[in-house]
């Protein structure tokens, strides 16, 4: 980065993607000053962005840096992996990680105590930091019928502590996701239940659910309740196509 600040006022180091993986590994990252991005996700995400970019870093340092080390653009649908903890670092929180996943401040999310806030918003923008004891991975809803009553309706995620869980909805702990295309992807941690619902409980004919591919065989599935009054007709349930 060059020495003059006022040469690069609104530089972006890196721009990520808007769909698919993206892989960030050995960068250094120098003299970066204020009002400027290290990183910035989400490349031409000026409309609600209906899939989630998984972006996995490793082997990264940041050497005087006064502006954001990460800006999540858009709807902040992006899961940053950070294989190596040299990402997240002591400069997040002042915790050190041998690895993280970190995410938008999802209420969803936030309630587990594996995942902390940074504390300077300033740098990290509004995100969370998921330790390595819990995996988070992304998962999509799509192909909602009849979808026109779902256009432009948000989607809610609530945790929840079992698939019998009758407690009214918390407003502190559900997060909502708006599309107009009747597609929503957010992150999950795996072994968790989750309340899904769209307004009160709008019913719908059929229903598809991806998963991330960076689920295997070997990780807790995640469980999900849906609010309805209705016998649902089908669900489709399958990995997410490759990005």
């Amino acid at each position: 980065m060059h020495n003059n600040p006022s040469d690069v006022t609104g530089s972006k180091g890196i721009i990520t993607p808007g769909l698919g993986n993206f892989r960030i590994n050995n960068i250094r990252f120098y003299n970066y000053p204020a009002n400027t991005h290290s990183i910035e996700t989400c490349n031409n995400c000026n409309s609600p962005v209906s899939y989630t970019n998984e972006i996995f870093i490793s082997n990264i340092s940041f050497t005087n840096i006064s502006g954001n080390k990460l800006f999540m653009n858009g709807a902040k649908r992006e899961i940053i992996y950070d294989l190596d903890g040299t990402f997240t670092t002591t400069a997040f929180d002042g915790n050190q990680r041998v690895s993280a996943a970190v995410v938008n401040n999802y209420p969803h999310l936030a309630s587990n105590t594996a995942c902390l806030p940074t504390t300077n918003t300033q740098q990290w923008d509004t995100t969370i930091a998921c330790d390595s004891s819990v995996k988070v991975a992304s998962v999509t809803f799509n192909g909602l019928t009849p979808s026109y009553i779902f256009y432009g309706i948000n989607l809610k995620a609530q945790p929840i502590n079992s698939s019998t869980d009758t407690v009214p909805v918390n407003s502190t702990s559900y997060s909502s996701v708006y599309s107009l295309m009747e597609t929503y992807a957010l992150p999950f941690i795996t072994g968790n239940i989750y309340n899904i619902w769209w307004l009160t409980g709008l019913d719908f004919d059929h229903l598809s659910i991806f998963s991330s591919s960076t689920l295997t065989t070997n990780d807790l599935g995640i469980r999900f309740k849906f609010n309805y009054t209705l016998n649902r007709e089908m669900y489709d349930i399958g990995p997410i196509r490759p990005g």
